[in-house]
């Protein structure tokens, strides 16, 4: 029958497998976490500038307009 002793080794082995596996798991959520935060950061640069071309777009249909509205048919 085992002993206290053989449990004890065997959940220190067990032990550090976890610790391991934990670490593991640890660093995967924060470079994944990291890789999520890049993605974010350039939708949010796309974004402004979708934003920015916007505005010149509308800056320019105006003043398409306003050069159209001198033509009448």
């Amino acid at each position: 029958m085992p002993t206290k002793e053989v449990f004890g080794r065997n959940l220190g082995i067990f032990g550090s497998e976890i610790a391991v596996s934990t670490s593991s798991a640890l660093d995967t959520i924060v470079s994944d976490a990291s890789e999520i935060s890049g993605i974010i950061d350039r939708i949010s640069a796309a974004s402004e500038e979708t934003a920015a071309l916007a505005q010149n777009m509308n800056s320019q249909a105006k003043i398409l307009q306003q050069l159209v509205s001198y033509f009448k048919l």
